[in-house]
């Protein structure tokens, strides 16, 4: 299995930016999800994308938990979540 590295670049007034193994892939829309933690768990904190796949033109969605460090994509089989690091 190739593993996949997904980058993310944040920077305030600006187009965020989303990195696959160094490419980078145009942003559709990005936002920001934070939940408080309670006495059953951490909360949230995610970073969700949505992003063009350039091999199908299709939009997929990249989601980032700050909390567990883990990636999550939903849409094309372009890649398997399985494959990706976070970084």
């Amino acid at each position: 299995m190739e593993e996949q590295c997904v980058e993310f670049e944040i920077k305030s007034n600006e187009v965020p930016i989303v990195r696959i193994n160094g490419e980078e892939i145009p942003v559709v829309s990005c936002s920001y999800h934070y939940v408080t933690k309670n006495d059953t768990g951490p909360g949230s904190n995610e970073i969700i994308a949505t992003v063009m796949n350039p091999l199908t033109g299709h939009q997929i969605v990249v989601v980032y938990d700050c909390i567990f460090k883990s990636v999550f994509i939903q849409g094309d089989d372009w890649f398997k979540p399985d494959d990706l690091i976070a970084t």
